[in-house]
């Protein structure tokens, strides 16, 4: 008994290094490769969640490529960005979503709580290791931390087994949202009543939370590239409930996005 305890121990070992000496192997290698180019004719470049993965279709939109992806966190648009702009010098113009749910508290489920094991499987080629193990630490779900090695594992081997040459085109160009991620709720015809907000001085408005914090680091990385940014908040359906509006535009007029453009279409007129 004790002999299979000590072969399965060995076993399972054996296992669990070949699992991470793969992992580090195919996430370096795909992260030096040469997978990360778009079409020379796009100039424009849109990143955000799941609102704008659905309201831009950039097979209509002459020069654009649309990579938002479903509960993306800023972080991952960060590093996604980055690595577009190191590879495409002929992108001038990012337009990153912004609306009221990306500046709540609840917003750090994109990085490291609820969506954790979403968003890092296709990002790990990208990502900084400080900040995987950063978020892996702020997580303690051992069993989130888990899946999202195994599901990125599992993406750098289709990608590499599919001899595709384009990281995006197979990862990042996807706008497929998980069952298990969203639940559309029930449309309710009439409009309920925000309950009142706290005011708070716009000069108290603050960068809080890693995901903010990123947003942050977009607005730099664009500065730095001298690619110009501007703000989008997608069209939203005209009985979507908005407690934090004027939480919102407070943050807008805050110092670290007065020299960013923001285009507003939450009332665009669109079908439901």
């Amino acid at each position: 008994m004790k002999r299979f305890l000590k072969n399965s121990v060995i076993f399972t070992l054996g296992l669990s290094l070949l699992f991470l000496l793969f992992f580090s192997a195919s996430t370096t290698y795909i992260s030096k490769g040469d997978y990360f180019s778009i079409p020379k004719n796009i100039k424009n470049i849109i990143l955000g969640h799941s609102h704008s993965a659905c309201a831009f279709n950039d097979s209509l939109i002459d020069g654009f490529y649309n990579l938002s992806q479903n509960t993306e966190g800023y972080p991952y648009s960060f590093f996604k960005l980055k690595k577009v702009l190191e590879h495409n010098d002929q992108v001038e113009q990012v337009f990153v979503e912004l609306t009221n749910n990306q500046i709540t508290t609840w917003g750090e489920n994109r990085v490291s709580g609820l969506y954790l094991d979403v968003n890092m499987p296709r990002s790990f080629p990208v990502m900084d290791a400080s900040f995987v193990w950063s978020s892996f630490v702020k997580s303690k779900n051992p069993k989130r931390i888990l899946n999202a090695l195994i599901q990125g594992n599992k993406s750098n081997a289709e990608f590499l087994f599919s001899k595709n040459e384009n990281y995006i085109q197979q990862v990042w160009k996807t706008h497929i949202t998980p069952t298990r991620t969203f639940q559309a709720p029930k449309v309710d015809v009439f409009k309920e009543t925000a309950p009142p907000q706290t005011e708070t001085a716009e000069s108290e408005i603050r960068m809080v939370g890693t995901n903010l914090e990123y947003l942050v680091k977009i607005i730099q990385l664009c500065e730095a590239k001298n690619v110009t940014l501007y703000f989008v908040r997608s069209p939203m359906p005209p009985n979507t409930v908005i407690a934090n509006e004027p939480e919102f535009q407070r943050f807008l007029r805050s110092k670290e996005f007065q020299n960013s453009p923001f285009l507003d279409f939450k009332e665009y007129p669109l079908p439901n």
